[in-house]
């Protein structure tokens, strides 16, 4: 999420006004802390303008990471 967002360059706030989600599900989603909802983060892609399978391809990518 991170990464998309940085592209975006939309604050973590904007994120959580226009998707509904709290700034600490979106900091857990970005942290690994919590396996994101399907709703979650087809909202959270829609904001961010990205495929919803490149988010969650690029989400995949970063657990596997850390």
């Amino acid at each position: 999420i991170e990464h998309y967002q940085r592209e975006s360059a939309l604050s973590t706030y904007k994120i959580t006004q226009l998707t509904g989600i709290t700034k600490s599900t979106l900091s857990r989603l970005k942290n690994g802390e919590t396996a994101p909802m399907l709703d979650t983060i087809e909202r959270v892609a829609k904001v961010l303008s990205v495929k919803l399978s490149d988010l969650i391809a690029k989400y995949e990518e970063e657990q596997e990471n850390d």
